[in-house]
């Protein structure tokens, strides 16, 4: 156990890590051998260990912690971000990650998934372990990609949970997304919970400056089902017809539109 406590100071690491901490390479792959068979770590993936506990025998990185340390510059995102804030309305058994790509694996029952996200603002480290968007930052990348990651009433579900928002964030994160389709998105969703956020009749002001001259439809599905959608000509958007009741099963109040 000579290296142990060094690696558990870690508590997920890199190949290139336990090189350093080894002295060379090949000290670092006879190391990690035996303390695999021991049941000191598990390997993650390819080049990624993490640290047992020697009571429970159980990582001692959380999944987060884990996700942060798959590439050099990985961090939280998504839907992802907004459980480890505590305002998802359930555990999920996949994390988003953005920065560098990897090809999708499974450790200990969890999904790890590379989500592709160009921007790099809004990205913070709550502890040393670990790297996740801002809760501004997870919002809008949420409302943009609400389809890839549970869909629009989970994504509701958890703005109703979110207690307050920095609007000149949002504001400056708008401009860097540069997207008119997001002005659109997050202008119509948002308005709904102005109040609870403490987002005022200058930041809708802005968003509608933005907004696109081509209508849009809210999500994909309405293309398809006609039926089942209707127009909003204030943010020229195609939405549901039950976006009312979606509001209302998050206990939300629906603003005057």
């Amino acid at each position: 156990m000579k290296y142990y406590d060094k690696l558990i100071k870690l508590k997920c690491f890199s190949l290139e890590e336990a090189r350093k901490i080894c002295g060379n390479e090949s000290t670092a792959k006879f190391t990690l051998r035996q303390y695999k068979n021991k049941g000191y770590i598990a390997s993650v993936k390819r080049n990624l260990y993490v640290v047992l506990d020697l009571e429970t025998h159980q990582p001692i990185a959380n999944k987060f912690e884990i996700a942060s340390h798959i590439t050099k510059n990985s961090y939280i995102t998504h839907h992802s971000a907004f459980e480890y804030y505590g305002y998802s309305n359930q555990v999920y058994y996949e994390v988003y990650v953005g920065g560098t790509r990897f090809n999708t694996f499974e450790f200990e029952d969890i999904t790890y998934r590379h989500i592709n996200v160009p921007n790099t603002f809004g990205i913070s480290s709550p502890t040393k372990f670990l790297r996740v968007t801002d809760l501004e930052r997870t919002l809008l990348d949420s409302i943009k990609d609400f389809e890839k990651i549970g869909g629009l009433e989970e994504l509701l579900k958890c703005i109703d949970s979110i207690p307050y928002l920095d609007q000149q964030k949002m504001v400056a994160y708008l401009k860097n997304y540069n997207n008119r389709f997001l002005f659109q998105k997050a202008g119509y969703i948002l308005y709904n919970f102005k109040d609870s956020l403490s987002l005022n009749k200058d930041f809708f002001d802005f968003c509608k400056t933005y907004v696109s001259k081509k209508r849009h439809y809210l999500s994909k599905e309405l293309i398809s089902n006609p039926q089942k959608s209707c127009a909003n000509r204030e943010w020229n958007l195609i939405v549901p017809n039950n976006f009312e009741d979606m509001l209302s099963k998050g206990a939300v109040k629906l603003a005057d539109l």
